[in-house]
């Protein structure tokens, strides 16, 4: 196993790269060496006072600067391809960034599980589908209710997972890989999406992408680009899906396989939510009659009134159901659905097609006679808990669902691939003519959510 070289490109920001130093100086070993690279930016007189003055003592820590600025991609290139003269690992690690203990010893367990893994990357509060939560329904998670919600999942997660692609944040390469591809791709100027291009090509040459599951770190994210990011992204992400156009399809398809407790751990944990959230399921069409008596079942349950619930209707019926719960109404397709719930409660048993859909977004489906008995604290206390017999019921049972689902996904994509289609060429090849198609619908999701208020 080799020894690290921690690469840090610094453009602004003191703050945020003090407290990533700090974090290196207590949990780096020293055997490691962290080179700190200044791009010239604003303020880098300053910064270099700063970091000169910070790394004093510390003979691991190594300072060097561009002569010009020159951006992320072309540093990250030159600090490891010139400048580092070692044969260690590489971590590419962003400025505003702290780590934490045990971190590196954990990615580096992953890089050398075998031959074939070429990176690995660790856990975060802010790093797109490396997240803690994976899932958050839409609700703000500071950086310490993250961490929390890690602490409580992070041994009952797998230690390592396959994804498709990184997250530069903090990027674990192996040095034979960086010797038989390089690096990145300077066409990605100042950056995005570098990091998933060279995962793109490095896969071509038979490597994999590794999650450490049992690594954490801190991201602030978006720091140096700021009012930059989008335009970037969009110009970026076009690039790339000219050169690999399959690559949001597989993306999708391995962010699907996550890990059962990584996918509810918003849920299985008791940090982020003050109320239960519940749906409820009326899937199947009722006369007038009928749907009054549920209507008036869900009015009258001060057990709902003291959840958060939603209610998936069924198309005949959502009207009527709307026009009493307004935003309660979250579809009338089950394909539609978003975000995790504690329970799903129904007055009738799901077929097969349905019982997949609400096995992917809640943990329990109970079917009950009517909705104003319900008993949900008990009925949640009775769901999978975070005990490993449990753990392994519902991994076995959501293995068991991701191969159903396998199955059955060549009869469901229709009209959906057909979108994803058109909207691919238009990235790849009109990149100008997406960002106004977008840009379009953005107002009209605005102006219907206005006329609604």
């Amino acid at each position: 196993m080799n020894n690290v070289t921690v690469i840090v490109p610094v453009y602004k920001d003191w703050a945020t790269l003090s407290k990533c130093i700090d974090s290196l100086k207590i949990y780096l070993s020293r055997e490691h060496t962290v080179m700190l690279v200044n791009d010239m930016g604003p303020d880098w007189q300053l910064l270099e006072g700063n970091i000169l003055a910070s790394i004093k003592g510390y003979g691991n820590f190594i300072y060097r600067k561009n002569e010009a600025n020159v951006g992320f991609v072309k540093t990250c290139n030159k600090a490891v391809l010139e400048w580092d003269g070692s044969d260690n690992d590489i971590l590419l690690l962003n400025s505003d960034t702290e780590v934490t203990k045990g971190f590196l010893e954990e990615m580096q367990k992953i890089l050398y599980l075998d031959s074939k893994t070429g990176v690995v990357c660790p856990r975060s509060n802010n790093a797109t589908f490396l997240s803690v939560p994976v899932n958050n329904n839409g609700k703000y998670v500071s950086a310490e209710e993250s961490y929390q919600i890690y602490q409580q999942v992070r041994d009952f997660l797998p230690k390592a997972e396959e994804c498709w692609t990184g997250v530069g944040f903090a990027f674990l390469i192996k040095r034979q890989v960086i010797r038989e591809a390089g690096l990145f791709d300077e066409i990605y100027g100042r950056g995005y999406n570098e990091e998933n291009d060279f995962c793109m090509r490095i896969r071509e040459q038979g490597y994999r992408i590794m999650k450490a599951n049992h690594a954490y770190v801190f991201h602030m994210g978006r720091v140096s680009f700021q009012d930059e990011t989008e335009e970037l992204d969009l110009r970026n992400g076009s690039v790339l899906l000219k050169r690999y156009p399959y690559y949001w399809e597989k993306a999708k398809e391995f962010e699907q396989k996550a890990d059962v407790i990584d996918y509810f751990a918003d849920i299985l944990t008791d940090v982020i939510y003050d109320r239960r959230r519940v749906l409820v399921v009326l899937l199947k069409d009722m006369d007038r009659r009928g749907l009054a008596e549920v209507i008036a079942q869900c009015q009258d349950s001060d057990t709902l009134r003291q959840c958060d619930y939603q209610i998936a209707a069924s198309k005949n019926n959502v009207k009527a159901i709307r026009r009493k719960f307004k935003r309660r109404v979250v579809c009338n397709r089950l394909e539609n659905l978003k975000g995790t719930f504690h329970i799903a409660y129904g007055l009738s048993e799901p077929d097969e097609g349905e019982r997949l859909l609400l096995d992917r977004h809640s943990l329990i489906m109970a079917v009950v006679e009517d909705f104003t008995d319900l008993n949900i604290e008990e009925d949640v206390r009775r769901l999978v808990g975070l005990r490993d017999s449990d753990v392994h019921s519902l991994r076995e049972k959501w293995q068991s669902n991701l191969k159903k689902e396998e199955t059955g996904r060549g009869r469901d994509m229709g009209r959906e691939k057909g979108i994803r289609k058109v909207k691919d060429y238009l990235y790849r090849n009109h990149i100008w003519t997406y960002i106004l198609w977008r840009g379009m619908k953005k107002k009209l999701v605005l102006g219907r959510g206005k006329r609604r208020n």
